[in-house]
C-alpha cells in the first residue's frame, strides 16, 4: 500500500514510483517461470566483443607531461628506444600487437610514479595482464646494456679524470669514487622473509653503490637482504677483491663510518684530536657527499626505489633486477644531461648514523695518518682513534 505522505514531498513521491515499477517486474517475472516438471531453457554465452583501449605514443603528448609521467625526457626515451626495439617489438603480425614503444613507456611509468600494473596499464592503453607479461621483457632488454652504461673504469684516462672531477669537490687527492648503501624496500618473501628485515624493522634490498664526481654509477651490487651490514656487502663484492688483489691504481675510495678504514677506503676520523684532522673530515664529507646526492637522484626520479612510496611488489630476485635497471637509466639521462630537479619530490629519507663495530687495520690506519699530515697539516699529524 501507498504511504500517506504529502504529495508535494518530490522524493517520496520518486521512490513509490521506483518500488511500483520494481513490483510490477517481479510479477511479470513470476508469471514467465515455467512450471515445475519443465526443464529450464538453456543458457545462451553470448561472446562480448573484446575492447582495446586507445595505446599513448610521445607524439601526443607535450614534454612536460613526458617527463612528469615517465620521468625522462623525449630525447632520453628515443634514444633508450633505439638501443633496446630490437628486443622488444612484436614478433606477431596481428593487428592489435603491443608496439615496442608502448612496453617501454608501460615499464617507465611503474619504475617513476610507484604505480601498480593496473594504473599504468590504464594510462598507457593496456590491460593489466598484458602489463604484467611485458614489464620484465623491457627490463631485461634494458639489462643488455648494462656493460655499456655501467662499468668501472679500464685506463689511466679514464681513473685520471674521475680523479680531477673528485679532485674539484674538495681539494682530495687520488679520490677512484664514493662508496654507500641504500635501503630498497620490497614485499616481504616467503622464504628467509627474517633475512630481508632491516634495522628500521622492514623488508628491503641493501644495495651498494660506488660512483664518480658526476654522479654515474660505476658499480652496482643489489643482491643482499636488508639485514646484510655494508661491510660485509663490500666484502663479498669484485671491487673488495680487486682492491684487495693490488690490480686498482694507488688511490682509494670514500666511505663512511659504517665501513672499515683500510689501505685504500678512506673513513671519516671518528673523534679528531688536531685541526688536520677536522680540516680532512671536512673535505672526505665534501667529497663523500656526492654519493648521497646520487642515491637521492635515483629515488627521486624512481620513485619505485623510495621507501614512502611503498615496496616493490616482486621477488628479491625481480627487485634486484629492478634496481639494476634503474640504475642504468640513471646512467642513460647523466649521460644525456637529462637533469631532474630533487625539490620537486618528498623530503629525502632519515639516515641513522651507522658506525661499524669492526677494528679498522693497522695499515689502513697508517695510510690514513700519512695522508693527513701530507696534505692537511704542514707541521704535524696525529693519527686517527678508532
Amino acid at each position: 500500500e501507498r504511504r500517506n505522505v504529502d504529495p508535494s514531498d518530490a522524493y517520496e513521491e520518486c521512490l513509490y514510483a521506483a518500488l511500483t515499477v520494481f513490483l510490477q517486474l517481479l510479477c511479470d517475472t513470476a508469471a514467465a517461470e515455467p512450471p515445475a516438471n519443465q526443464e529450464p531453457a538453456p543458457l545462451v554465452h553470448l561472446r562480448q566483443p573484446r575492447l582495446f583501449l586507445e595505446h599513448t605514443y610521445l607524439e601526443n603528448l607535450r614534454d612536460s607531461d613526458i617527463r612528469r609521467r615517465f620521468r625522462l625526457g623525449r630525447e632520453a626515451i628515443l634514444h633508450l628506444y633505439h638501443l633496446i626495439e630490437e628486443k622488444i617489438v612484436p614478433t606477431t603480425q596481428r593487428s592489435h600487437a603491443v608496439p615496442g614503444m608502448v612496453k617501454l613507456l608501460t615499464t617507465l611509468y611503474i619504475l617513476g610514479r610507484e604505480s601498480f600494473q593496473t594504473t599504468s596499464g590504464i594510462v598507457v592503453g593496456i590491460s593489466q595482464p598484458t602489463v604484467s607479461r611485458v614489464f620484465m621483457q623491457v627490463i631485461d632488454a634494458i639489462l643488455d646494456l648494462v656493460p655499456q652504461f655501467i662499468y668501472w673504469p679500464q685506463n689511466e684516462d679514464e681513473w685520471n679524470a674521475v680523479k680531477v672531477a673528485f679532485y674539484q669537490q674538495a681539494q682530495m687527492l687520488q679520490i677512484l669514487g664514493a662508496i654507500d648503501c641504500t635501503h630498497v624496500a620490497i614485499r616481504a618473501p616467503r622464504r628467509e622473509e627474517l633475512d630481508f628485515c632491516n634495522r628500521k624493522q622492514y623488508h628491503s634490498l641493501n644495495v651498494q653503490v660506488v660512483c664518480d664526481a658526476r654522479q654515474r654509477i660505476m658499480i652496482v651490487n643489489s643482491d643482499f637482504p636488508g639485514s646484510c651490514h655494508y661491510a660485509f656487502i663490500l666484502q663479498q663484492s669484485g671491487v673488495y677483491r680487486k682492491f684487495q688483489s693490488g690490480q686498482m691504481p694507488d688511490s682509494w675510495l670514500l666511505g663512511d663510518a659504517a665501513y672499515l678504514q683500510l689501505m685504500w677506503l678512506m673513513a671519516p676520523v671518528r673523534y679528531p684530536q688536531s685541526l688536520a684532522e677536522t680540516n680532512y673530515n671536512k673535505a672526505h664529507c665534501k667529497s663523500r657527499a656526492i654519493v648521497e646526492q646520487t642515491v637521492g637522484l635515483l629515488k627521486a626520479r624512481f620513485l619505485c626505489l623510495a621507501r614512502p612510496g611503498g615496496e616493490l611488489l616482486y621477488s628479491p630476485k625481480k627487485c634486484s633486477r629492478i634496481i639494476l635497471a634503474c640504475c642504468l637509466l640513471h646512467n642513460i639521462c647523466q649521460a644525456r644531461n637529462d637533469s631532474w630537479e630533487m625539490t620537486e619530490e618528498r623530503e629525502p629519507e632519515v639516515r641513522q648514523l651507522r658506525v661499524s663495530r669492526r677494528r679498522s687495520t693497522v695499515d689502513g690506519m697508517a695510510t690514513r695518518a700519512d695522508l693527513i699530515a701530507r696534505y692537511f697539516t704542514c707541521t704535524y699529524s696525529v693519527v686517527g682513534r678508532d
